[in-house]
């Protein structure tokens, strides 16, 4: 029986060598982009008192306010950044 740690040796089909898989984000549509800015803005209404101050300022960094569904290629380049 596999060890519930070890579950896997290898990344699945169309994953990278470091399990990484590709967004495609010239693919998502205007209705896609619309989309995520609806459920983004309900969200991130709801966080000012239940969401920690570092979680928010996380946000600020990753600039995810910005229109449209993030670009991974970009938050990479922020996230490294900033770390």
């Amino acid at each position: 029986m596999p060890s519930a740690s070890h579950i896997h040796d290898a990344p699945p089909p169309g994953a990278a060598p470091d399990w990484t898989i590709r967004q495609d984000w010239d693919a998502f549509s205007a209705d896609d982009h619309a989309m995520w800015d609806r459920l983004f803005a309900r969200q991130s209404e709801m966080l000012p008192g239940r969401a920690a101050d570092a979680f928010l300022r996380g946000l600020d960094v990753l600039r995810l306010s910005r229109s449209g569904i993030p670009d991974y290629r970009e938050l990479n380049a922020r996230l490294t950044a900033a770390t």
